[in-house]
């Protein structure tokens, strides 16, 4: 949730002093010097103690000070004694650069101050550039302080502050002085902390303490970015369509113009025939063909970024694509998006860096396909999660938004056949996995592929898998197939009854959900949604004495349903189980409902059946 502020403030003489902590710079109290972890968070590699952003305006001008003190526990976090500020070269400076690292060697107190020459400049585009901090002598136990100003020429908005980072916080704050009358903007809180903390609007200070890191800490979470604790500002102009045409053309100016052929990307003008297309083919083939070979040729660094970088990120693979089914005359467009990591994109106001993905829609016999050729393994048309679903901005011959859709990725089917032979119990296993699963898994050797199969169905180490089988692996229009085989050998020992469960998913038979309340939305990366099919022999000399009853739940508002349904045939017993959940994103509020219904089904598939010897 997001609250909105408009701000139309006074001239503010004086500095604000409500709920404000000032601590002296390279001074610590004992409590710090000590410290050996965080007391709410024991696991974190270090502890951000203090950090204060003041936005001052003075003279004409604005200056954003920045003030950050941090604990450093382990060597996970030595990360933090390299600092990087971006700006503006054309309308910001960064001056007033300090910094001091300070260790306790046999509990004295060393502080090393930083030097100019561990700091440097470093141009990444024509209007941005980084100042790089290296803080000296950083290692287990140090603690690093710096700080420095940006003055700033022009000023659409004030800098957005974030409360929370991936590590926790015991005391950030944020304030505004001297803001003059005309300067006008709007100001969104974000976080159930802040949300809770400050309902009253035209405030100029803010702060929390004891703040946790949001990264890693939440399950069943995609966009952290969403919940963040942190303030952000927009400029005070009309929310029409004007803000997002003059984004697109902004964005379409700088793929255009020769600086981008200069620095890149490595494929600019790569042409169609250099790919050797088939040309006595449709249209249609021909996409599919061009689409394949991009995967096939140009591997995906791994970056994601709505702006070529001539390194092979997300958005050089994926505008060339657009360019190349642009010369077999299809009608095409690239779509901007946010992926979950990046957080959701606020429609109403283009944000300073809306967008961290850049996809391929293409429109064919009126029939609509959205690429992402970043993943080498997914057929066309399919997406990988972080591009699907999401809303686009499209540009093209028309703009405006969409949503992706890809292909259904399908469910995962499993076929299981149950037999006893001289005592042991014998498991046959033929597994069909969803589109997405099978493009991961063809990334992955055998043993990744093993390994993933024991987790999936509760395999431990100590048994085999045997009969190991890949099938499909080459045809990547194809569902991948593992076939295997598990055997628990001495299952039957002439004992009176016999318990078996039946039901190897680990996913069904342990409930995630454990909290007693969730202030978060449940989110899927991947839709579980499972069939299972088993076949399952009565040991010869004994007789079937008890079969679980049949199941059907169903979550609230079509969320999802399970549903087991077992019987006895001619001295066999066919079990069937759909579990699936339908919608990736559950509110808060029917998280009762998913912990019930986890626990329903995790209960059920515990049940066994019991086989008396006659």
């Amino acid at each position: 949730m997001i609250k909105y502020f408009p701000i139309i403030p006074l001239f503010l003489t004086s500095l604000f002093c409500f709920g404000q902590k000032n601590v002296k710079w390279g001074s610590y109290s004992q409590e710090e010097e000590e410290m050996r972890f965080c007391s709410f968070d024991p696991e974190a590699s270090a502890y951000i103690l203090y950090e204060k952003g003041v936005l001052d305006y003075q003279y004409g001008a604005f200056t954003y000070k920045v003030h950050r003190r941090i604990k450093i526990f382990d060597d996970e976090a030595l990360e933090l004694g390299v600092i990087k500020i971006k700006y503006n070269p054309e309308v910001e400076k960064i001056s007033n650069i300090e910094g001091i690292t300070t260790n306790f060697p046999q509990g004295k107190k060393r502080s090393i101050k930083l030097r100019s020459d561990q700091i440097e400049k470093k141009d990444l585009l024509p209007n941005e550039s980084e100042v790089i901090i290296k803080m000296p002598g950083v290692r287990q136990g140090s603690i690093i302080e710096y700080r420095y100003e940006k003055k700033i020429k022009e000023l659409d908005k004030p800098e957005d502050w974030f409360f929370q980072h991936d590590y926790p916080t015991q005391y950030s704050g944020y304030e505004q002085i001297n803001i003059p009358r005309d300067f006008v903007f709007f100001t969104e809180l974000q976080g159930r902390r802040l949300l809770t903390k400050y309902k009253d609007i035209g405030r100029f200070d803010y702060e929390l303490t004891n703040i946790p890191s949001l990264s890693g800490k939440i399950d069943f979470i995609n966009s952290a970015a969403d919940f963040v604790e942190k303030i952000e500002f927009r400029t005070g102009e009309n929310s029409d369509s004007q803000s997002w045409l003059r984004f697109k053309d902004r964005y379409i100016q700088s793929l255009t113009v020769d600086e981008i052929l200069r620095k890149g990307p490595a494929m600019a003008k790569l042409e169609i025939k250099e790919m050797n297309i088939s040309q006595d083919v449709s249209t249609s083939l021909q996409a599919r063909e061009i689409y394949r070979k991009m995967q096939q040729q140009y591997r995906w660094s791994g970056q994601l970024s709505a702006y070529p970088d001539g390194k092979m990120n997300s958005a050089e693979i994926n505008l060339q694509l657009f360019t190349l089914l642009k010369q077999i005359n299809l009608r095409t467009y690239v779509v901007l998006l946010s992926t979950p990591a990046h957080g959701s994109v606020h429609k109403k106001f283009p944000k300073s860096d809306p967008f961290d993905h850049a996809i391929v829609k293409m429109v064919f016999n009126e029939k609509v396909f959205y690429l992402d050729a970043t993943d080498p393994f997914l057929p066309f048309g399919y997406l990988p999660p972080y591009s699907d679903q999401r809303d686009g901005f499209q540009i093209g011959e028309d703009y405006g938004w969409t949503v992706t859709k890809g292909h259904p990725k399908g469910k995962e089917t499993t076929f299981q056949v149950v037999s006893f032979d001289n005592g042991s119990l014998h498991k046959q296993y033929d597994v069909k996995w969803d589109m997405i699963t099978s493009a991961r898994l063809r990334t992955q050797e055998q043993d990744g592929i093993e390994a993933h199969i024991r987790n999936t169905f509760s395999i431990p180490a100590t048994r085999q898998v045997n009969d190991y089988q890949v099938l499909q692996r080459e045809d990547l229009k194809k569902n991948l197939t593992t076939r295997f085989a598990d055997q628990i050998e001495h299952f039957l020992s002439g004992q009176e009854k016999v318990y078996l469960n039946p039901v190897p998913y680990t996913l069904l038979l342990v409930n995630p959900f454990t909290e007693k309340e969730r202030f978060y939305p449940i989110q899927f990366e991947l839709l579980p949604q499972l069939q299972f099919t088993s076949i399952i022999d009565v040991p010869a000399g004994y007789q079937l004495s008890n079969l679980p009853e049949a199941s059907n739940i169903a979550l609230p508002e079509g969320f999802g349903r399970f549903v087991y349904r077992a019987i006895e045939q001619q001295g066999k017993i066919n079990l069937t189980i759909k579990f699936e959940l339908l919608k990736n994103d559950i509110p808060s509020r029917l998280y009762p409902a998913v912990k019930d219904f986890y626990d329903t089904v995790s209960e059920k598939c515990e049940e066994v059946i019991i086989f008396q010897k006659l």
